[in-house]
């Protein structure tokens, strides 16, 4: 929400001086964003990640609790095991929700 009042600025700027600002705005957008891997024992977890869903992540510091976007999943199977790796994003640091909805 904060790039999209700079990119509403851009109307001052001539389109040479617009394009180089909408260039530092994207590239400041992207030091923003928190990514994270890892593998998920799904028969521990008892459920599975969806893809391009929404994942509460906590446990590892209130920087970085909140809700992920799913933006890959991979499967691995094999007999008596069902593990997921998977990576999950965000746009930045702290907090997005206070209580873990159960």
């Amino acid at each position: 929400m904060k790039y999209a009042n700079a990119l509403l600025s851009l109307s001052k700027f001539q389109t040479a001086q617009a394009d180089g600002h909408a260039q530092a705005i994207t590239g400041r957008s992207v030091d923003d964003v928190v990514t994270v891997t890892g593998e998920l024992d799904t028969l521990r977890y008892g459920a599975l990640l969806q893809l391009r869903g929404l994942v509460d992540f906590r446990g590892v510091e209130y920087s970085y609790d909140g809700f992920y976007y799913v933006k890959s999943v991979t499967h691995k199977i094999s007999r008596g095991q069902y593990k997921q790796n998977f990576t999950i994003t965000r746009e930045g640091v702290g907090t997005t929700t206070q209580r873990v909805i159960i």
